[in-house]
């Protein structure tokens, strides 16, 4: 069966979030508003991702090796199914995937990913 991600919203926050439901394990996970924080970076400029406001675009990639260098981390989690990559278009991206234990977020375009929403997009 597969798993499935949907687009929530915090009532309270109105901080915008991610809700997977993992088929496997009939378990639900909510990243973001309210839920888990996302750690993406692992320097010391890295940060907690609580809001996924500024996200425009979402899409289902398959399992890939991932590279030091393109991920700009030391050793970057590997992946052991498919994820997610959710971008702010022509901005922002980040890769999003669970190991089986936690959930991993690499960003993999230029422009910090916490960033204002467009209004014209709302």
């Amino acid at each position: 069966m597969p798993d499935y991600a949907v687009i929530v919203e915090n009532r309270a926050t109105k901080h915008k979030g991610i809700a997977v439901a993992f088929s496997s394990v009939k378990q639900i996970k909510v990243l973001g508003a309210g839920g888990t924080r996302l750690r993406v970076g692992s320097e010391e400029d890295s940060y907690l991702l609580e809001d996924f406001d500024w996200m425009d675009a979402r899409q289902v990639i398959q399992k890939q090796p991932l590279s030091r260098k393109e991920l700009n981390e030391k050793v970057p989690a590997p992946m052991r199914g498919e994820g997610l990559l959710v971008e702010k278009t022509k901005s922002a991206g980040a890769i999003v995937f669970w190991d089986r234990t936690q959930f991993h977020c690499y960003q993999t375009s230029d422009k910090a990913l916490h960033m204002q929403p467009d209004p014209d997009l709302g």
